[in-house]
């Protein structure tokens, strides 16, 4: 067996995107301390380190700051990228909350629309970055949970900083609001015309729950539009095909999905089974265990324990 000494080894690296809404602008933590051109606050894993134990490290050291949690984005391993040798980073990314910042000198936290020439290729880091976290915001209410009660006003005014051309009012209201978790015992906040209601975006035990809830009146709308359309066609004739999917949850309640068509079925039935084989279960109080799929005449026609 040869050894793996015969090989030729990169260095390995760690590069944080940690975004925030900084005085009401979406901007990014850059380090400026080392003398050359403004670059993201990495380090070089060491030997015996994970690459979340690296970038938590590199960020104390560097910025004195801690994160709640960050997410892997993408290796970037292209040849010459760091003058200094061969250097493989593996980037990731965060959204924090602005108190997370509050210590930072000025100018090592800047708004993505003005930033300064970066060191190695660190902007191309940022723009995937931003692109990833564009996507999450824009069917998902809050999902790095960085308020903790809103209107649903409010809620679009911070997916607006993080992505101007996020959803206008009132389809932002159909997306989002069977998302969230009304506060009963707040308060409605009132700025001159009928009060707003106050709420929560789901913990991560509610989350999968929540959200295969809310699909139900979104896929029915969905399915009771294009039949309407359908049957108004001449000479086209809908399916009067018609299937159910139950979902089962860990506290022993179930949420049932009827009258849908086949093919949003199947497709409510894989994206659940997908998400629900998918998701952390750590610190879940509630999760999901089961889904099954039925026809019109109560045969089963898909099922699986999750």
């Amino acid at each position: 067996m040869s050894s793996l000494d015969e090989y030729p080894r990169p260095s390995v690296a760690v590069d944080p995107v940690v975004f925030c809404v900084y005085r009401d602008r979406l901007s990014v933590a850059l380090d400026t301390s080392s003398g050359t051109l403004p670059r993201l606050p990495g380090t070089f894993v060491h030997e015996g380190e994970t690459l979340d134990q690296a970038i938590r490290r590199g960020l104390t050291a560097k910025l004195g700051i801690t994160l709640d949690s960050i997410e892997q984005l993408h290796v970037f391993d292209q040849p010459g990228r760091d003058p200094r040798g061969w250097v493989l980073s593996v980037a990731h990314f965060a959204l924090v909350a602005e108190a997370t910042l509050d210590a930072l000198r000025p100018r090592d936290v800047r708004p993505v629309d003005d930033l300064p020439t970066l060191d190695f290729d660190h902007a191309e880091m940022i723009d995937r970055a931003l692109i990833a976290l564009r996507r999450q915001y824009l069917d998902t209410p809050d999902p790095w949970r960085i308020l903790s009660q809103f209107t649903l006003s409010e809620l679009r005014s911070f997916h607006e900083r993080i992505d101007p051309g996020t959803h206008l009012r009132d389809t932002f209201r159909r997306i989002m609001e069977p998302q969230l978790i009304p506060v009963p015992d707040a308060p409605r906040l009132s700025t001159g015309g009928r009060p707003s209601r106050v709420w929560r975006a789901p913990r991560a035990d509610e989350a999968l729950k929540v959200r295969y809830a809310s699909d139900v009146k979104e896929v029915r709308d969905s399915v009771s539009s294009d039949r309407a359309r359908s049957s108004s066609t001449a000479g086209t004739r809908s399916s009067s095909r018609v299937f159910a999917v139950k979902f089962s949850w860990s506290d022993g309640t179930d949420t049932v999905h009827e009258k849908l068509r086949e093919r949003e079925a199947f497709r409510l039935f894989d994206e659940f089974v997908f998400d629900a084989t998918t998701a952390r279960r750590d610190g879940l109080t509630v999760y999901p265990v089961r889904a099954v799929m039925i026809n019109e005449s109560g045969s089963v026609v898909r099922e699986r324990d999750v």
